[in-house]
């Protein structure tokens, strides 16, 4: 037996390539066509004829498993039927004639052979019947690469001219690898797999299943790509709640199409086992044919930061493999981390509205807290909003509701009167499991009585000068007054009579003798002479009108006087009991000299003038003896310098004038112990004081006791005058000293201003 080699040239399939064709022949004159035999037009697969198109079993169908065969009844005469298109029908069409179980040996036998030559030529292994599972999975794995890399032509028209060669033996049970003769031209329906790379192609005719062209045309390990991925974030840092895209790409560097696999996976905080470990798959997926230098987005993945993450990092990666060819194996990109910033908060202010706060009053503590970044995650069920106060019989620790802005966490807290004076601390802040914990604070705020003072039976009057060609100052009337009682009259600071003011009046009401009437119809200001109009927003609009300047009257230069006064007595000692004293004009002290003042009771008929040069301390009650209409005392204090009213002093009766030592003095302080200590402690001065005549101050009226309150606070303060100024007529009875006129009746009269 000889065997002979020829070359065929196949065309239509693109570039020209080479075939080599398997065929048998033999040198017989004549060939029988038997079960057993071989007809040149013979397929490999039993029973199969290029000229007569017979067919024997039913169609095979790969979810229903035959055991008679692997073809349908009827098939326009191709030994691969037409509905061998794809890579799926393909391999299941080759593996059920591998694995026929006909009944009839021969054709069993032959049905294998001819599916095991196409399987073994394909991938180029040395010739076995059949072949190995190894072998198998190898064919199985090379038509799907083809396949899905778009190198497969399942219905390609050629033409070729072709020898075949006798293989093998061509009867018997089993009878091993043959092929078709043809030794002329013809054209033919194929299946063609190309090797772009080795220019190498492997070609089934579907007429015949009878193979064309080049054996071991190379695995697609041999069709080779370079895949590159990389992963995107939109965001370098996002707060819980917020989204941020990921964008996952795979590019194919060539030089050929790729197909491959992909993943997209991610991790929290830094991934410490880097990426084999700890890490959660986000999505899968396949790529066919992705050309040579194309970018395919295989994922893009935009993902909300839950609100209760405690990571501080979400890193995520592209992964891609190839189940076989180069590069087989798994690559991933690098990792792309997105940094998780839980919002932090900071301490924001605390305002008291509506101050001053008296100890009957409710108070008003509205706090922040600053957040930065979003607040969308902060809420009532994870943080707790806390303002905790204490003070003099209070210590308080109360979770309020608040409200989330912006940029920021507010809260405003009504709390109840705390019944007492004092300094109070505050401290406020959040705890919260969706951003830090936060305390601020602490912050004071004073709780104060509102000791006002009371003119009764005259007026009182700020800004006048001293002496005949004096001039005014602006000044100021300031005291507390319940501003809410219209009618019968307002209740606190005020005067009987009028209020004038070269400056302001502000919560001190005039004309409280008024009757009710005219008093309610004038809104306590009946009497109020004032130089500006009062606009605070605690008060009534104006306590009183501009009335111009150089309104206010001179006062009489009272120490001046002493050059007129008649037998003027010198007092050796600075410490003066005026009870001691008979009726006459005294001169005491000297320049910075410091005069302690005390008289138990002036005896009755006594009128004393005292001319004071220096500071003088009140250190005991001023009073006057009983008397009747001629016998009434006077007591005069005339001061070139400050008068200072120590804390025991309750009652003081007569005139006490303090005027300046050129531009200094003239204070009048109504609690101080001594000069240099004129900001007394709340306790000391807690002692009412009652003058029955009047005080007049070039400098300052500084009314320092704090008795008494606006609203009565039970067991600590009543609703009464720390100071009251009673304009006695005894003031201006007993002015007439040195005259000889007894005074035998008086007659209230209109007053006059």
């Amino acid at each position: 037996m000889t065997f002979r080699l020829k070359l065929a040239m196949l065309f239509g399939v693109g570039a020209a390539a080479f075939f080599m064709g398997f065929g048998a022949m033999t040198y017989a004159a004549t060939w029988t066509h038997t079960i057993y035999g071989r007809w040149q037009f013979d397929g490999y697969f039993y029973n199969i004829n290029d000229n007569y198109g017979t067919y024997v079993f039913p169609r095979y169908d790969p979810n229903v498993p035959s055991t008679t065969g692997c073809e349908p009844s009827s098939n326009s005469g191709d030994a691969i039927p037409s509905w061998v298109d794809n890579a799926y029908n393909f391999k299941n069409f080759i593996l059920c004639k591998l694995n026929s179980n006909n009944p009839n040996t021969a054709i069993r036998a032959q049905e294998r052979v001819g599916a095991a030559f196409i399987i073994q030529t394909m991938i180029g292994t040395s010739r076995t019947n059949p072949p190995s599972s190894a072998q198998i999975t190898e064919w199985e794995n090379m038509v799907d690469n083809y396949s899905q890399e778009g190198y497969v032509q399942w219905d390609a028209t050629i033409s070729y001219t072709v020898n075949s060669y006798y293989q093998g033996t061509n009867s018997g049970p089993n009878p091993v690898d043959d092929a078709f003769y043809s030794n002329v031209g013809s054209s033919a329906h194929v299946i063609v797999f190309h090797n772009p790379v080795t220019g190498k192609t492997y070609a089934i005719r579907r007429y015949c299943a009878n193979t064309l062209g080049d054996t071991n045309i190379g695995p697609p390990g041999q069709i080779s790509w370079s895949l590159g991925g990389t992963t995107t974030a939109s965001k370098t840092s996002v707060y819980p709640l917020q989204s941020v895209t990921f964008t996952n790409q795979v590019g194919n560097k060539g030089p050929n199409p790729a197909w491959f696999d992909w993943g997209v996976h991610y991790c929290w905080n830094a991934c410490s086992g880097g990426y084999s470990s700890g890490y959660s798959t986000h999505a899968t997926g396949s790529v066919t044919s992705l050309s040579a230098g194309n970018v395919d987005t295989v994922n893009t993945w935009t993902y909300t930061i839950p609100s209760n993450i405690t990571a501080t990092k979400m890193c995520v990666w592209v992964s891609y493999t190839n189940s076989s060819g180069p590069n087989t194996g798994g690559w991933h990109s690098a990792m792309q981390c997105v940094n998780i910033i839980r919002p932090t908060t900071s301490c924001g202010s605390l305002t008291i509205p509506n101050q001053p706060i008296g100890p009957t009053d409710q108070y008003t503590l509205n706090s922040s807290v600053n957040v930065s970044g979003p607040t969308t995650t902060i809420n009532s069920s994870n943080t707790t909003y806390y303002v905790e106060v204490s003070g003099p019989n209070v210590a308080s620790n109360n979770n309020v509701p608040f409200t989330v802005g912006t940029n920021t966490l507010s809260s405003s807290y009504q709390s109840s009167p705390t019944n007492d004076a004092g300094v109070y601390t505050v401290y406020w802040g959040i705890n919260s499991s969706a951003t830090n914990n936060v305390r601020c604070g602490p912050q004071t705020f004073t709780v104060a009585y509102s000791p006002y003072f009371s003119v009764t039976g005259g007026g009182i009057a700020a800004g006048a000068g001293f002496g005949s060609n004096c001039s005014e100052t602006s000044a100021d009337i300031e005291s507390w007054n319940d501003n809410t009682s219209r009618s019968p009259n307002f209740f606190g600071a005020g005067s009987e009579d009028s209020a004038i003011a070269t400056g302001t009046i502000t919560n001190f009401v005039s004309g409280m003798g008024l009757g009710p009437t005219d008093f309610s119809s004038q809104y306590g200001h009946g009497l109020s002479f004032a130089n500006y109009s009062n606009s605070l927003s605690d008060a009534p609009t104006n306590y009183g009108g501009s009335f111009g300047t150089n309104s206010v009257p001179c006062l009489t230069d009272y120490y001046g006087t002493k050059s007129t006064a008649a037998n003027v007595q010198s007092l050796l000692s600075t410490d003066v009991n005026a009870s001691n004293l008979s009726s006459g004009n005294y001169s005491v002290g000297g320049p910075g000299e410091t005069i302690y003042l005390n008289a138990s009771l002036i005896p009755q008929g006594t009128v004393i003038t005292i001319y004071a040069q220096g500071n003088v301390v009140i250190t005991g009650n001023i009073g006057y003896s009983p008397y009747t209409l001629a016998t009434i005392p006077r007591f005069n204090l005339y001061v070139e310098g400050n008068i200072y009213v120590q804390p025991s002093v309750t009652e003081l009766h007569g005139v006490y004038t303090a005027q300046k030592n050129s531009t200094s003095g003239g204070d009048i302080v109504t609690c101080a112990l001594l000069p240099t200590d004129v900001s007394e402690p709340y306790g000391a001065c807690n002692q009412p004081l009652t003058v029955v005549g009047s005080m007049d101050a070039e400098g300052h009226l500084e009314l320092t006791r704090t008795y008494g309150n606006l609203a009565n606070v039970p067991g600590r303060a009543p609703a009464a005058p720390a100071e009251t100024f009673e304009y006695n007529p005894e003031l201006w009875l007993n002015a007439l000293n040195g005259d000889s006129t007894n005074v035998k009746t008086y007659t209230s009269l209109p007053p006059v201003l």
